[in-house]
């Protein structure tokens, strides 16, 4: 959604923008496609991967990240939401047991770790450290006036009547502290 927002903006401030039954009809079009792709390529995904006969085991994690690249080109070349696409085969083949689905789990989660750490490298290095002192001022205040909105409640029991549950016998959602919001005003 958020792909398809900013390519729609895009759109707009460069100055050739799309009328609106056009971009109702694209968005329908890509998120039609992308589920119906994800979802069949979540059906397939674990039908090949249980039945591909690879003489080594390493080679499992090299056929589903072609896989996954493989679904992602398709859709990218029939004009579907890619990432919908690659994240609804995810969803779907999780829900299914196959051969090697723990490794290619772990695999997949580790190369979801290396991207974030590729990516906030890339924006790392998109920053001038010499442009840094005229904006630390602004990018401190914007945090700290938006985190002094937020109010951590007290640490004491839900309840303090004897016999009754406190925090740490409750289940996880009960438990954990809510955040609570104070009125800008």
């Amino acid at each position: 959604m958020a792909l398809f927002l900013t390519t729609a903006a895009i759109g707009l401030a460069v100055g050739n923008p799309p009328g609106v039954g056009e971009t109702v009809l694209r968005f329908l079009w890509q998120f039609a496609l992308g589920g119906a792709f994800g979802y069949l390529a979540g059906r397939a995904y674990p039908w090949i991967m249980s039945h591909a006969d690879l003489e080594y085991e390493g080679l499992y994690p090299v056929l589903s990240l072609g896989l996954v690249l493989a679904i992602y080109a398709l859709c990218a070349l029939t004009g579907a939401n890619s990432l919908l696409a690659a994240y609804t085969a995810g969803i779907v083949a999780a829900r299914e047991d196959f051969f090697h689905r723990r490794s290619m789990a772990r695999f997949h989660a580790g190369v979801a770790w290396l991207m974030q750490i590729t990516m906030f490298t890339v924006l790392g290095l998109l920053v001038f450290p010499s442009r840094l002192p005229a904006v630390v001022g602004v990018g401190l205040g914007a945090a700290a006036g938006s985190l002094s909105r937020l109010k951590r409640p007290s640490g004491r029991s839900h309840s303090r009547r004897r016999g009754r549950a406190t925090n740490a016998s409750r289940p996880f959602s009960t438990a954990c502290p809510k955040i609570k919001l104070r009125p800008l005003v």
